[in-house]
C-alpha cells in the first residue's frame, strides 16, 4: 500500500492523491520543454471550438459550470472527509513494497 512507501497519510488526504497526481501531470504536460507540440495542438483544437470571443465565453462558463458541479459533487458525497473504506483504491497491488537492492544482485 501506499502507506508501506510514504508512512501514515491522514484522514482525508486519500481522496487527494488522484486528483493532485492528475493536475501535476497536466502542469508537466503544458510546460515542460517539449510540450510547444502540446500547446500548439490545444490553440487549433480552441480554434476550431470557439472561433470567435463570444464562443470562447461561452465555452468558459460551460466549463467552469461544470468544474463548480463536480466540485460540489465531490464535496457532498463526503469523498474528502471520509477515509479509507473497503472501496478505496489500493495503490500497491503486491503484498510489500520491492526490495530492489536484493533483485539487482
Amino acid at each position: 500500500m501506499l502507506t508501506d512507501i510514504v508512512g501514515a497519510v491522514p484522514d482525508g488526504l486519500y481522496s487527494l492523491v488522484t486528483p493532485v497526481a492528475l493536475a501535476c501531470g497536466l502542469v508537466a504536460a503544458w510546460w515542460v520543454p517539449l510540450a510547444e507540440v502540446t500547446r500548439t495542438g490545444a490553440r487549433a483544437c480552441w480554434a476550431i471550438l470557439a472561433p470567435t470571443r463570444g464562443s470562447a465565453v461561452v465555452w468558459g462558463w460551460c466549463l467552469g459550470i461544470a468544474a463548480v458541479g463536480l466540485a460540489l459533487m465531490v464535496i457532498g458525497s463526503g469523498a474528502l472527509v471520509a477515509g479509507p473504506t473497503e472501496s478505496s483504491v489500493t495503490w500497491w497491488p503486491l503484498p510489500a513494497p520491492p526490495d530492489l537492492w536484493n533483485s539487482v544482485s
